[in-house]
């Protein structure tokens, strides 16, 4: 799991990028525990679809970015750019 490579190489990794919707763990908990385990690294959470209680939740877990599918490549390379120089989403 992904989660558990991030806890024992944290300092490996300058960003999280994430899905909202995955198996066993949705990206909403991915932000959470990643932030729980280093605060303040940018995460970077990508969605086809958001409500309003999610976009509440992205600003309250203070996600940096947040992308629309279907991704392209321009836009994930301007979320991580933006990510790493700490830019915070907002919606």
């Amino acid at each position: 799991m992904a989660v558990a490579e991030f806890e024992a190489h944290s300092a490996d990794f300058a960003a999280v990028f994430t899905d909202l919707t995955m198996p066993r763990m949705g990206g909403m908990e991915v932000v959470e525990r990643v932030r729980e385990i280093r605060p303040g690294i940018p995460t970077i959470l990508a969605s086809g679809f958001l409500g309003e209680d999610d976009l509440i939740r992205a600003r309250t877990l203070q996600v940096t970015q947040l992308l629309d599918k279907p991704l392209t490549l321009d836009a994930v390379a301007r979320a991580v750019a933006a990510a790493l120089n700490e830019n915070p989403f907002r919606p």
